[in-house]
């Protein structure tokens, strides 16, 4: 059994390993499935981020889930 969990942990470990390695971008993305519309904390939080890190790019994602499949 503990062998069997090893084998599982190698799978993330070695997709991590491999995505290591590729070029990273400065971006931060918020996502919410509350709503549409970003609401008013997440906009004064990507302006933060912004206003900080001005080097980075700050990508919102909404997007409200509907029930069922």
């Amino acid at each position: 059994m503990k062998g069997l969990i090893r084998a599982g942990l190698l799978i993330p470990k070695g997709i991590y390993a491999v995505m290591k390695t590729l070029p990273q971008k400065n971006q931060v993305t918020i996502l919410s499935r509350q709503s549409d519309s970003p609401s008013l904390d997440i906009c004064m939080l990507a302006d933060k981020i912004r206003e900080k890190h001005p080097d980075y790019e700050v990508v919102v994602l909404c997007r409200t889930l509907g029930s069922g499949l």
